[in-house]
């Protein structure tokens, strides 16, 4: 048998064995590694389960993560480290589920569908990190869920957070500002509260939510309603994000006397029924107003009384065939909006019966319209283009 002093001196070589043939592990597996080091090759060397703590420094690489890890950014004396992208594909890609990421910058990402930190994987946590100055998006889930997002900032990138066919990831106290766009959710139902900052507003994120009012006392800087009814949204300045306002699948709700401006999208509905928008100032958005029918209707929205200029395209219904008939579009003024005032895919009422809208580019005789009878509305309709939409009575202006 051996004696216990032999058995310490084999735990002894055992584990400088292990320090000659592993130098970046520790004990306990953490890998250390500083700016002359490569963070891919330390998580290629690692196992499921290992540490890798990275220096101060720039790390000019495209990191993949394809193993649960904890990877940790510590400041060793000159800040927190960055890895940036160079301007091509991401600066990190989370491919594996259990990843732990923290402490650290992101930027150079290149590209639109690329990011600061791109999340393809399921239960992370992302915390205590910073994506800034990226070409696509700061921090990107795309068919992700049960994630954990905290303490992030996203700024300087063209969108800041942008969550893709995703369920059921939570998102706390994270912070986006002076990106093109801030926020974007499509097709998602996710754990969002008003902790999340949108240029120091709260990110107002409503699912299954009934019988709520949204002024200017909430401080939003951005309304989403998911399976919603009976929300009112009234008196916000909304700008900077995808959609200033989303409908998704929700009825029985207003959005009234907001300022919408340089969003995506003004105002989003998207299989949404029996809403009004009413009184609201939309201006240099690429889209005032968008209504959409993807799974089910969109129809039996009101649209009046709105001051719509500036934009792209003014309102535009992206409805096919009938699924939009009924909805209601009278009493807007629609000026100068850049490659279409009103454009539809479907069918839609532009009148009321007795009041159409106003279009610049079809409102007095140098556009075509004239009102022989004083009456205050052109002689003829006026063609929606893109479908068969028709103004019976659009109003004259004398210009």
């Amino acid at each position: 048998m051996m004696t216990n002093n032999k058995i310490f001196k084999s735990i002894v070589v055992c584990l400088m064995t292990l320090l000659f043939l592993f130098p970046e592990t520790g004990l306990a597996g953490t890998a250390r590694i500083s700016p002359d080091k490569s963070v891919q090759d330390a998580i290629y060397k690692s196992q499921p389960g290992d540490t890798i703590e990275i220096q101060s420094g720039t790390y000019f690489e495209n990191v993949v993560v394809t193993k649960p890890l904890v990877i940790r950014g510590v400041d060793t004396g000159n800040g927190l480290p960055t890895i940036d992208a160079g301007g091509m594909g991401s600066s990190i890609t989370l491919l594996a589920d259990g990843i732990r990421l923290e402490n650290l910058n992101f930027q150079g990402a290149g590209g639109w569908d690329e990011a600061g930190i791109l999340i393809k994987s399921n239960g992370c946590t992302v915390l205590n990190n910073t994506a800034k100055n990226n070409h696509g998006i700061g921090i990107y889930l795309v068919n992700a869920s049960n994630n954990i997002l905290l303490n992030n900032e996203a700024f300087n990138c063209n969108f800041g957070i942008a969550l893709n066919s995703t369920s059921n990831n939570t998102l706390r106290n994270n912070s986006m500002y002076g990106n093109m766009n801030n926020f974007l959710a499509g097709r998602s139902s996710n754990d969002i509260d008003t902790s999340n900052e949108i240029e120091g507003r709260s990110l107002y994120y409503l699912t299954n939510k009934s019988d709520m009012v949204i002024d200017s006392s909430s401080n939003a800087g951005n309304v989403y309603c998911i399976d919603c009814s009976n929300i009112t949204i009234k008196d916000l300045m909304v700008e900077k994000n995808f959609a200033g306002i989303y409908f998704q699948n929700t009825s029985n709700s207003f959005v009234l006397n907001n300022t919408l401006l340089n969003n995506s999208m003004g105002i989003f509905f998207l299989d949404s029924e029996e809403n009004c928008i009413e009184k609201n100032t939309i201006t240099d958005n690429v889209y005032g107003i968008y209504l959409k029918a993807d799974y089910l209707n969109c129809a039996n929205n009101t649209i009046d009384l709105n001051n719509i200029y500036k934009n792209d395209y003014g309102i535009f219904l992206n409805i096919e065939g009938n699924r939009g008939q009924s909805n209601l579009i009278f009493n807007n003024t629609l000026i100068g909006n850049k490659k279409d005032n009103a454009f539809s895919r479907g069918e839609a009422k532009w009148d009321n019966g007795s009041v159409g809208n106003l279009y610049s580019d079809y409102s007095g005789p140098s556009t075509g319209c004239s009102d022989s009878d004083g009456n205050g509305f052109c002689d003829s309709p006026h063609k929606i283009r893109g479908g068969p939409g028709v103004d019976n009575y659009p109003i004259f202006r004398k210009v």
